[in-house]
């Protein structure tokens, strides 16, 4: 074996730790290649971004059991 040093890729996901993140202990994964990759295959490498529709930092409610009737699915 081998230590070759702090991670900064697995599994195609990007791994980032910042001085302040690390005393936090806190990292930032991102798939941001992967989903460019995804777009090329689809011949969407151009397409324009969209915003998310969901409010920034919103906070949700943790549930015990689902609210949805699922057989409408």
């Amino acid at each position: 074996m081998k230590d070759l040093g702090k991670a900064k890729w697995i599994l195609q996901m990007k791994i980032e730790r910042t001085e302040m993140n690390r005393d936090m202990r806190k990292l930032i994964i991102s798939q941001e290649q992967y989903v460019e990759t995804i777009l090329e295959w689809h011949g969407m490498a151009d397409c324009k971004p969209a915003k998310t529709p969901m409010a920034a930092n919103q906070q949700l409610p943790t549930l015990t059991e689902a609210k949805v009737d699922i057989t409408d699915y």
